[in-house]
């Protein structure tokens, strides 16, 4: 499976055989929608068990993941949290430099640097 070639298989009811590498593990129910393997001997075998699985359930596990309004709950609770975070932040988080008209309290820019860049863009 490419990167999400996945997606449209399942959308589609088709069983996915994938490499467990990248976001795989959290897309896959391994033996419900689809294999999990490790090697080419490991796809190979669960091609072999494809007929095992349910085209109707792979589509079920889609809609369950995919659909929009799920997608939207899920960016947002991301966005939540960011902005949870970024409140957090005390003043001096915050660089100087701009007019006190353009700062948000007087006390600090609206622009990140600094410990704001490591909260808006963590390193994992």
């Amino acid at each position: 499976m490419g990167r999400h070639a996945g997606n449209p298989a399942l959308a589609c009811g088709t069983p996915v055989v994938a490499f467990r590498r990248g976001s795989v593990p959290e897309v896959m129910d391994d033996g419900v929608s689809g294999f999990v393997v490790d090697d080419v001997d490991g796809a190979v075998r669960a091609v072999g068990r494809l007929g095992e699985l349910s085209r109707r359930r792979c589509r079920e596990v889609f809609e369950q993941r995919f659909n929009a309004a799920r997608m939207a709950r899920d960016y947002l609770a991301v966005y939540r949290r960011l902005a949870r975070r970024v409140a957090a932040l005390t003043p001096a988080a915050w660089t100087t430099g701009a007019s006190p008209a353009a700062r948000p309290n007087g006390t600090a820019t609206a622009r990140p640097a600094g410990r704001v860049r490591e909260v808006l863009e963590p390193h994992e």
